[in-house]
């Protein structure tokens, strides 16, 4: 029964971590995040004499 309880515990703390990392890693879906990597890209991509300062 030890090891059944043990194999139990492994599982919740796997499951719990893998949660975690997940929630961790997903990129942002609101309508705001869109427009700032779209504006990240267009900064990236402007000449070093045109580009914004940084908020």
């Amino acid at each position: 029964m030890g090891a059944l309880y043990f194999l139990l515990f492994a599982l919740a703390v796997s499951a719990a971590g893998s949660a975690i990392l997940v929630l961790r890693q997903r990129k942002p879906t609101g309508v705001r995040s869109s427009i700032d990597a779209f504006q990240r890209e267009m900064d990236a991509l402007a000449p070093p004499d045109q580009r914004r300062p940084r908020r």
